[in-house]
């Protein structure tokens, strides 16, 4: 979660359209599924925030998943 503070270009900062899809992200991004595809596109141990933007999404399944974890 964003504090405020200064961070390097390798922290990506993630802003829900939605704020009603923020369970949905935050379930995504702490989930294997977010580094496997994240590793698909870049392997290197240190990943700038613009290819977290390529990681494919499906905002339906983790609104559901979300659901599930978070009743």
């Amino acid at each position: 979660l964003y504090s405020g503070a200064y961070f390097s270009n390798s922290t990506p900062v993630i802003i829900p359209e939605k704020e009603s899809d923020l369970a949905a992200i935050w379930a995504f991004c702490s989930s294997t599924e977010f580094a496997t595809e994240l590793r698909k596109i870049n392997q290197k141990l240190s990943v700038d925030n613009g290819y977290v933007g390529k990681i494919p999404f499906d905002v339906n399944l983790w609104r559901e998943r979300a659901g599930q974890l978070f009743p």
